[in-house]
């Protein structure tokens, strides 16, 4: 089945990424005493991780998961840029589907997938995370235009298969931290539960 009818949300376009991910957000939040809001990074992941996990224990909802991890990913690795990226209907390039952050619009990111030297390609062949500095190793409009530095790719595998990646880009070019990349890692293994559990894949 196509990939992109999974992700795909009625008018889409019409709210920004950021308030329809924070709308479908239930329980991420760990209010402190005198109803205060923690931030702590480290307290968000695990309840965001716990809520991606119940969503997914039921019928999948593949557009709830995506998007909360994504919102995951955005409030506590901290980038400007978080992206989903899925492949088309011929498997020749990976588009872009959801965006929390700076980048412009998610349709704005194409990567084709015949070139064999791109760290995108080497990042969906291996299955493995990837970190990258922008300007040096993924040139392209996209990428200027969102002011990206360091940058962190997490391929999506279902059923052994790549059928995309979570792009999440800063514009420091420090690398991101060994329990960024954890948390992340995280997140885009529920993604890739939540596909297998929905018998979706492309």
């Amino acid at each position: 089945k196509d990939v992109k009818m999974m992700v795909s949300i009625a008018e889409w376009g019409k709210v920004s990424s950021a308030e329809v991910a924070t709308s479908l957000l239930v329980g991420a939040r760990d209010v402190l005493p005198g109803g205060k809001v923690s931030e702590d990074p480290s307290v968000l992941i695990g309840q965001y991780l716990t809520e991606l996990i119940r969503i997914i224990r039921r019928r999948p909802d593949i557009n709830r998961v995506l998007l909360t991890g994504l919102e995951a990913i955005h409030r506590c690795a901290r980038p400007e840029c978080a992206l989903l990226a899925f492949l088309d209907a011929a498997k020749q390039q990976l588009q872009g589907q959801f965006l929390l952050g700076s980048g412009g619009k998610a349709g704005e990111f194409v990567a084709d997938l015949q070139d064999d030297k791109s760290p995108i390609v080497r990042c969906m062949k291996s299955q493995q995370p990837l970190q990258l500095q922008a300007r040096q190793d993924l040139p392209g409009s996209f990428f200027t235009r969102a002011n990206l530095n360091a940058v962190l790719l997490v391929p999506i595998v279902v059923d052994r298969k790549s059928i995309g990646l979570c792009l999440i880009g800063r514009e420091r070019a420090a690398p991101f931290a060994e329990q960024e990349q954890l948390w992340s890692d995280a997140v885009v293994s529920l993604f890739s539960m939540a596909f297998e559990r929905s018998g979706s894949k492309n």
